[in-house]
């Protein structure tokens, strides 16, 4: 796996799904999403020893975004660091207006994910995608480009077809997939699972953000698909 992950469970699991990595030369640390969950074990690694921390945010749930705020206030009053907050515009300016309701005013900046994406290099372009109807418009994947690798990264998404034209020369594609309640994500069917071995093929697919890990285990038995393993932390 290229991406590292605090957690590979659902919003009502106690594994939020939130991952990092860490681009060569490594004086950056590269961060997507942040529950209040996972902040611990983010802090662990010491993050104010690198030169700096972007932070892409894939959507507002509180299950990617809890632990951002209280993150940008340690790095900053403790170490004098400050964060990028990485999103495409239009959710740039919701993830100001929740930080500046909750007293998050210094320590951090915002950057536009598509004009990054041009220079940084590890890539990062946003990727659209269908997740919850409250959220229309502002939940994303995002497409790196790590060491010479591509990932495709879906968020919390509910279709697989936004996707599929970065798959072609992707490496490894993290999906959301759901074995029980779907809805606002993605159903693991066996129409589904028909996708995402077809995928396997020519693309490591590994799946996240996951209500029922025995069930979907289950599932993928005997296929190239695998479940995004838990950094030892």
């Amino acid at each position: 796996m290229i991406l590292n992950f605090f957690g590979n469970g659902s919003g009502f699991t106690d594994s939020h799904n939130n991952a990092w990595f860490i681009p060569a030369p490594p004086q950056n640390m590269v961060l997507i999403d942040l529950s209040m969950l996972n902040l611990g074990k983010l802090l662990k690694m010491e993050p104010w020893k690198y030169e700096k921390t972007y932070l892409y945010v894939t959507h507002m749930h509180d299950d990617h975004t809890s632990g951002i705020g209280l993150f940008i206030q340690y790095m900053w009053y403790c170490h004098g660091r400050e964060i990028t907050i990485v999103a495409p515009a239009g959710l740039l300016d919701d993830i100001r207006t929740n930080l500046a309701g909750r007293d998050v005013v210094d320590g951090y900046s915002c950057m536009d994910s598509d004009k990054l994406a041009h220079s940084a290099c590890w890539g990062g372009q946003s990727i659209p995608t269908v997740h919850t109807p409250g959220l229309d418009g502002k939940c994303f994947g995002y497409m790196f480009r790590i060491d010479g690798r591509v990932v495709v990264y879906s968020g919390d998404t509910a279709v697989l077809g936004p996707y599929l034209p970065y798959l072609r020369k992707a490496d490894e594609f993290y999906l959301d997939i759901s074995a029980g309640y779907g809805k606002v994500h993605l159903l693991l069917t066996d129409e589904v699972l028909d996708k995402l071995i077809k995928l396997s093929e020519h693309v490591s697919v590994y799946l996240m953000h996951i209500d029922d890990m025995t069930a979907v285990a289950d599932i993928i038995k005997n296929t190239g698909i695998r479940i995004a393993s838990v950094a030892d932390m």
